[in-house]
């Protein structure tokens, strides 16, 4: 989630490691596309797998 905190974007995701939740929290992008992208990134590194649901 990107979030805007005065002028600068803020990256945060929320997870479960091990059977505790932590937080990654990183601040100080431009830009809300620069915060999504260093969350995508993240996300990819601790292998996040979204979970996908089909609606019919």
């Amino acid at each position: 989630m990107a979030t805007k905190r005065d002028k600068v974007w803020q990256a945060e995701v929320s997870y479960k490691q091990n059977g505790t939740y932590k937080k990654w929290r990183k601040s100080g992008f431009k830009t809300k596309r620069e915060a999504l992208l260093a969350e995508s990134e993240f996300k990819l590194s601790i292998g996040f797998m979204p979970v996908l649901i089909r609606l019919s």
